[in-house]
């Protein structure tokens, strides 16, 4: 196995879902994510995307060297300041997927 593939590197899928008239408010703050979340030193992939038949529909992919530098991930302000902006903007609760890659 690669060391881009090793057992330890974390894979995770995050969906969230804005209220109706809140999608532009929940499309900010998730781009906003994207450049600090780049810079930290465990991140190895880290992507937004939108669902094209279902705007206000957001998924990340994210990729960790492993648990450690996720567990740092949600422990920066720009993660914290996340979550605490979400209250009012979510349509339904934030959906977590831990994966590890197989192939």
């Amino acid at each position: 196995m690669s060391a881009a593939a090793s057992g330890d590197e974390l894979r995770v899928v995050a969906q969230l879902k804005a209220k109706p008239g809140r999608e532009e408010a929940l499309r900010g703050l998730l781009l906003g994510m994207i450049e600090p979340s780049r810079a930290e030193p465990g991140c190895r992939l880290y992507s937004l995307h939108e669902d094209r038949k279902a705007a206000g529909q957001f998924t990340f992919y994210e990729c960790w060297a492993d648990q450690a530098a996720f567990d740092a991930h949600v422990q920066t302000p720009h993660f914290r300041n996340l979550g605490q902006a979400l209250g009012d903007i979510l349509a339904e609760p934030l959906s977590l997927h831990f994966l590890r890659l197989l192939a």
